[in-house]
């Protein structure tokens, strides 16, 4: 790994997110990012409290533009508006290994599937018939993509994933026999979705379930067939969406939600923790319980 200095996430942090830089000292070594309340020399943080003072060691602080910081001769600080936004895109630039750009020789890739520049694909992973995966996104080990799958580009989907196999669906004939729908409608990740590991997406009847760019899935997180997840919207572990649900643009799905089948939830709204969704949910409102109810409005994301 190449030996990160204070220099370098100085230019960083200046270049991407017009960082102020406030330095005094000579330049030094980082040796890791830490939580604030363990920096020591040579590691680095972020603050996103209104005063902080660092240490007499040489440190690197990524802070807020108003935050008052005093002492710490030797400390380089760094100025920003989204400080934990900032640490965390410097941690991932400096820090975390980058998995090569190659398919796993383990992996099954059908021969009708269509790879972007710069995919990954991990071992035992099987992408089926027609997929398609677009420019630089990475496929995680064990992960299944069914047939007709389309990721879009600078998507991460984790391992142990399964995206495109058959909803739930079911009729019985004369003689009472169950018969299973087909699903052929397939899925449709946007660009930069990321889905976390142990997921199941299912395919659409006719038309694809579909996430929207930016749409963020936790692990262990089900998605019925022939839902449609509005951009930038989260959805946090063990949530349920059942089928053909339709969930608007930036909202919040919180751990082991429930939406019944069919519901739309509007835009910016916020699901709480284990709530049962029963009925369609309006723009910009907080809701909880089982069943679910409005609680309060939800302010507006900051722009």
């Amino acid at each position: 790994m190449v030996e990160v200095t204070s220099a370098m996430l100085a230019d960083f942090v200046r270049q991407k997110f017009a960082g102020e830089i406030e330095y005094s000292g000579p330049g030094f070594v980082l040796s890791q990012p830490v939580a604030l309340g363990d920096l020591a020399a040579n590691a680095f943080s972020f603050c996103n409290g209104v005063r902080f003072t660092p240490p007499s060691d040489p440190v690197a602080v990524i802070c807020g533009r108003e935050t008052l910081c005093e002492g710490g001769a030797d400390a380089l600080v760094l100025r920003v508006d989204n400080p934990r936004l900032v640490f965390g895109k410097a941690v991932d630039h400096f820090f975390v290994p980058k998995p090569k750009n190659s398919v796993h020789p383990f992996a099954v890739i059908e021969n009708s599937v269509v790879l972007g520049a710069e995919v990954s694909i991990g071992a035992h992973s099987v992408i089926g018939d027609r997929c398609h995966i677009g420019a630089r996104s990475r496929i995680g080990s064990n992960v299944v993509l069914g047939p007709g799958v389309s990721v879009g580009e600078d998507c991460v989907i984790l391992s142990g994933s399964v995206i495109g196999e058959a909803g739930f669906a079911v009729e019985f004939d004369a003689e009472g026999h169950s018969f299973r729908l087909p699903h052929i409608g397939g899925v449709v990740l946007e660009d930069r979705v990321q889905v976390g590991s142990l997921c199941s997406i299912a395919s659409g009847t006719l038309s694809p379930t579909i996430l929207r760019e930016d749409v963020q899935l936790d692990n262990k997180v089900h998605v019925a067939h022939n839902v449609d997840v509005g951009a930038r919207s989260l959805i946090t572990a063990c949530a349920e969406i059942s089928g053909s649900v339709t969930i608007g643009p930036d909202c919040w799905l919180g751990p082991n939600s429930s939406v019944i089948n069919k519901i739309n939830i509007g835009r910016n709204s916020l699901i709480g923790l284990g709530a049962v969704v029963t009925k369609d949910v309006g723009d910009s409102v907080v809701v909880a319980g089982s069943p679910a109810r409005v609680l309060r409005a939800n302010p507006e994301p900051a722009q």
